[in-house]
């Protein structure tokens, strides 16, 4: 009796499935690596997602290395002495604790230093430089403002964009910054300036323990009143871990500044604005946000597709801040 020969199907190598999805639940959970149980706990789901893999990855290079740094990681940590716990899924874990709590013991003016170093255009060299370079390992920023400069992310330089239209500032797995800017009808040095003269939209999105829903917070350069305070259904904080919030909305200086803080991320967006006339933007993001950027064009990171370069020590003649008495008309 001849024997039927079985039909073999090729299973092919999952190695870099299963470092993407480690990776990608590492970013969700908010988890570094280190002696915890939510990072051993997807650790070893990791290692059992290269197990399964074992026999169809033995020719790959990249498994074997996976594996032992994988397996290296397990001893490192001690991760046998959290085996038959689980993830505590409620629980948002915050990016930057450290950081926010040197924040949160900062006077004011010291908070606004960076910020308002973008609207004056004045200080030396000197001390622009300790300004930029003295939270670098922490955050980036970038700001947006008056008829239309901007500094991003990764220069100093500052830029005059000359676009029109809704354009993303930011934007990421975890929050999207959008302008539409529009052109001025008043002239400056002769030509027509831009400014975000209609809205500014923050969309904070979910993102597991810290955000269930995505909530939108819009800005509206043209409505009379102060700056809006509240997020589209009219709440003003999203989460709550430990008595902290995950987001909170503050109203400052009148209703002419409004800070949409993202606690969970380690972020802060500043809102400013100018009468019914215009806004404008700084964003304090942290480098691990800057990670999760999504790829396509961004005006922080990229820049304004079409602007001029001021030249040598070439300031900004127009102000950018206008006299309460400008905005009070």
């Amino acid at each position: 009796m001849r024997r039927r020969k079985l039909r073999q199907h090729k299973v092919p190598c999952l190695v870099n499935m299963c470092t993407n999805r480690f990776t990608q639940l590492l970013e969700e959970h908010g988890t570094e690596p280190s002696s915890s149980v939510d990072y051993c706990i997807l650790l070893k789901d990791y290692l059992s997602c290269l197990n399964d893999s074992f026999i169809t990855c033995l020719a790959q290079l990249e498994f074997h290395s996976a594996i032992t740094a994988a397996n290296q990681n397990w001893r490192r940590f001690n991760c046998k002495k959290f085996e038959g716990k689980t993830i505590s899924e409620s629980e948002c874990q915050f990016w930057g604790n450290e950081h926010l709590e040197r924040r949160r013991h900062k006077r004011k003016d010291e908070y606004d230093e960076y910020e308002n170093n973008f609207y004056d255009g004045d200080k030396p060299e000197e001390e622009m430089e300790y300004i930029n370079s003295r939270n670098y390992d922490y955050n980036r920023k970038c700001a947006i403002f008056g008829h239309l400069h901007l500094n991003r992310f990764q220069t100093n330089v500052p830029e005059n964009c000359a676009i029109t239209g809704a354009y993303p500032l930011f934007d990421s797995r975890f929050l999207l910054v959008q302008v539409t800017i529009d052109e001025s009808t008043e002239k400056f040095d002769g030509i027509n300036g831009q400014f975000i003269s209609k809205a500014v939209a923050v969309i904070v999105r979910p993102r597991e323990g810290c955000v269930p829903i995505q909530q939108i917070y819009l800005a509206d350069a043209s409505d009379s009143g102060p700056i809006t305070g509240t997020f589209q259904d009219g709440t003003n904080e999203i989460g709550e871990h430990r008595n902290k919030r995950s987001v909170k909305i503050l109203v400052y200086e009148e209703g002419i500044r409004a800070d949409v803080i993202l606690y969970h991320l380690d972020t802060t967006v500043r809102i400013r604005k100018f009468g019914n006339k215009f806004l404008s933007v700084f964003i304090e993001a942290s480098t691990k946000l800057l990670e999760n950027q999504n790829d396509h064009h961004q005006i922080c990171t990229h820049g304004c597709r079409r602007r001029n370069e001021f030249k040598g020590d070439t300031k900004i003649d127009q102000p950018c801040i206008r006299e309460r008495s400008e905005i009070e008309e």
